[in-house]
């Protein structure tokens, strides 16, 4: 007997902070795959990013919890934030796959991530859990998306290779980062249309990045 699967996204990455461009993919990916939900998931410790300046994980909670309170699929997972040590993203969808088998999830990332994907810790153990939405526009991410080695190429070869599924998506993303957010700030700044206002009225409240 076939049992309809319930289809969650997930949105990781350390939020710091969370800003409206992270907010377009997971709202573009929701409608597009049909998914039931998607997740928005802070990271704790991830190994590449030892030396960035991180804002402590409760404020990362708050920030994402507040941008995504006023939007009934979205949700906020606490899993890579509660753990100690370095996560790693397969040792998450372990986790979720296992506490949720009925789920199907959908990993939502950058499409300039698939050229770096193989770098990844366990990747094999990555394409198994979970099908990827790389999110992005073919002219703006990568040197090679114009090229015959391009995203379509890249996803074709990963494919084959892993036998998993990739999904492209192109999506208008706001060209904007968290790194270039964080250095406003430190500037004094606007970061008005770039954050939503709570989240804006919370790093000021709290005195966040003002390196």
């Amino acid at each position: 007997m076939n049992i309809c699967k319930k289809k969650a996204g997930i949105l990781g990455g350390t939020l710091n902070p969370i800003h409206y461009g992270h907010l377009l993919i997971a709202e573009q990916a929701y409608y597009k795959f049909g998914l039931d939900y998607v997740l928005f998931m802070p990271s704790g410790n991830p190994p590449h990013k030892t030396g960035d300046s991180i804002a402590a994980g409760i404020h990362r909670e708050n920030m994402t919890k507040l941008a995504i309170a006023d939007n009934s699929h979205f949700r906020y997972s606490d899993l890579e934030l509660k753990r100690e040590g370095f996560i790693y993203t397969s040792d998450t969808l372990r986790i979720l796959c296992r506490e949720e088998p009925d789920t199907e999830y959908h990993f939502i990332l950058g499409a300039d991530s698939l050229f770096s994907l193989e770098q990844w810790h366990e990747p094999e153990e990555v394409l198994k859990r979970c099908i990827i939405i790389a999110a992005g526009r073919a002219d703006t991410f990568h040197p090679d998306f114009q090229s015959e080695h391009g995203i379509l190429s890249r996803i074709q070869y990963l494919e084959q290779k892993y036998n998993c599924r990739i999904h492209y998506m192109d999506s208008p993303l706001i060209e904007v980062s968290s790194s270039e957010i964080r250095t406003r700030i430190s500037n004094g700044e606007s970061v008005r249309y770039l954050i939503p206002s709570d989240v804006e009225r919370y790093i000021c409240e709290h005195n966040l990045y003002n390196i």
